[in-house]
């Protein structure tokens, strides 16, 4: 049970900042994108950590990079909510 809590802690920590963003698109609505627009740098603020009083921190990166931490959130994600749950115990 707390490898559980713990993997869907962990999901929610890659996946939220990924997805927090209002304005990214998903890379399915970016099938005709080209390679300036791959290479294009965007910035954005990730949220502050929890109880923080110090404002989120600033991260720069190309379009393409962007997508890659994406797909690989996702990927996580998929990776850990695909996974079967054994049963474990001690035979009692």
């Amino acid at each position: 049970m707390r490898l559980l809590i713990c993997m869907g802690v962990f999901a929610a920590a890659i996946a939220g900042p990924v997805m927090a963003e209002e304005n990214v698109q998903q890379p399915s609505e970016m099938s005709t994108t080209s390679e300036a627009w791959l290479n294009q740098t965007v910035c954005k603020r990730r949220p502050p950590p929890t109880g923080s009083r110090i404002g989120g921190e600033k991260v720069c990166m190309t379009n393409r990079q962007w997508q890659f931490m994406w797909s690989e959130a996702r990927h996580g994600v998929d990776r850990m909510q695909n996974k079967p749950i054994s049963k474990g115990g001690s035979g009692s």
